[in-house]
């Protein structure tokens, strides 16, 4: 899992490039970040990556903080990032 399905789930999913700073845009970008991390095959990649637990802890919280948000970008641009190294 990861690679090129990450990918097209993050594009589909998340409209940002980068995390954002203005509060209206970290709004939506709460939401999308949300929704992205409850694709199955995007869970089933953390999981694999070893990187569930940061998430899952981040994604129990009731509001992000700017590094949770961070970390949660981070983590989907890495799963397709180490699928890219390995093929």
């Amino acid at each position: 899992m990861g690679g090129a399905v990450c990918l097209v789930h993050r594009n589909a999913v998340l409209r940002f490039e980068e995390v954002p700073t203005s509060p209206h845009d970290l709004v939506q970008f709460d939401q999308q970040i949300r929704d992205l991390y409850n694709v199955e095959s995007i869970a089933q990649a953390v999981v694999d990556a070893g990187k569930w637990q940061d998430v899952c802890d981040a994604l129990a919280k009731h509001a992000f903080s700017q590094s949770d948000r961070t970390m949660l970008y981070n983590v989907i641009e890495s799963l397709y990032e180490e699928m890219s190294q390995t093929t």
